[in-house]
């Protein structure tokens, strides 16, 4: 799906990325995980083509970023960042609608991709709302919709990726799992997921696959039960901490 190959990246003498590796996988939520000054949001920015490595390359469906157009990206891939775009005075379906500019198709087929979007979403009861109107969690789930009709072609999603940037930071325990909820409906659909996650107790409890920063560097990669380890995790965040298996609900947690 998505691959990066010994990527580094550098802003003056302070190196931000180092030698990083690692093969995104196709049908997963991934989640990138790191202390702060950790190099997650370089290594986003790198995967989305925003900086260019010094060293290595990035490999989109095993062909160089490089290579593709903005136009092919912008059908294959979505970006949702963390604190979403200016706010503006219009209704919720009509923000939707121009997430579709990219495709060649008539208002009908605008509407009803839409209108698909909007089902699987549950945001009927606010369709016609303003987007600053919206508190933040229902914003948030907008700007998801906004993502997902931007990839949606024929009602699949396969091969579509979706890139996030700590997504949950701004939302309360319901609304971040809800948000969860619906990355799993958008990988069931065909999709993949990586996203960029400050809560490791969320990451453990929905992400498939893991990979730990520490310093630019890859620590640790992963499927999740492997990565979410006390070793793993106390050596990432230089702390002393316990993770905690609760077999009843087949949860894993940290604690200091």
């Amino acid at each position: 799906m998505l691959d990066c190959h010994n990527i580094s990246y550098s802003i003056g003498k302070n190196t931000l990325l180092r030698y990083v590796s690692w093969q995104f996988a196709q049908g997963k939520i991934t989640s990138i995980i790191g202390a702060n000054g950790a190099g997650k949001s370089t290594l986003l920015k790198g995967l989305l083509g925003i900086v260019k490595p010094d060293v290595g390359r990035v490999d989109f469906q095993g062909v160089a970023l490089s290579e593709w157009t903005l136009q092919e990206l912008a059908l294959r891939r979505a970006y949702m960042a963390q604190h979403g775009t200016q706010r503006l005075a219009l209704p919720v379906v009509e923000y939707l609608l121009l997430a579709r500019v990219h495709y060649t198709e008539s208002q009908s087929s605008a509407e009803q991709h839409v209108q698909h979007v909007i089902n699987e979403l549950d945001l009927i009861a606010m369709m016609f709302k303003r987007l600053d109107e919206l508190s933040g969690g229902e914003y948030q789930r907008v700007e998801l919709a906004r993502a997902w009709c931007q990839l949606l072609d024929h009602q699949q999603l396969d091969g579509k990726l979706l890139l996030l940037d700590e997504p949950g930071s701004a939302l309360d325990i319901n609304q971040s799992q809800k948000l969860y909820q619906y990355l799993r409906k958008f990988v069931a659909a065909g999709g993949s997921v990586i996203v960029v996650e400050h809560d490791l107790n969320v990451a453990a409890k929905y992400c498939d696959e893991m990979l730990l920063l520490k310093q630019g560097q890859c620590l640790a990669a992963g499927k999740t039960n492997e990565v979410f380890t006390q070793t793993n995790l106390n050596q990432c965040f230089n702390v002393n901490g316990q993770v905690v298996h609760d077999e009843k609900r087949g949860v894993m947690s940290f604690s200091l």
